[in-house]
């Protein structure tokens, strides 16, 4: 993965490509449950991403953003960090 192109090389030496529409850092990807065919990625904007190989292509599609809230605590009360999906 780089921050233009995404390259899919597989054991019977094929190579599948993507283009990236929007150049980004990716910080994070897992593989969705049931095979090696998706990909959740996440780059250092948060922004959250699919990348799927079907029919010997790669799809790339933008699935949304995380945003975070933090609060802090003072001395007489604790406030809890919020995540927002």
């Amino acid at each position: 993965m780089g921050e233009q192109t995404i390259a899919y090389f597989s054991m019977t030496l094929d190579t599948f490509r993507c283009l990236v529409p929007q150049p980004t850092i990716f910080e994070c990807y897992t593989p969705v449950e049931g095979g090696n065919e998706e990909w959740i990625l996440g780059d250092a904007e948060g922004r959250i991403y699919s990348l799927t190989l079907r029919d010997q292509e790669l799809s790339f599609t933008k699935l949304g953003e995380v945003s975070c809230t933090l609060c802090y605590s003072d001395q007489s009360r604790q406030y809890p960090r919020r995540w927002y999906f």
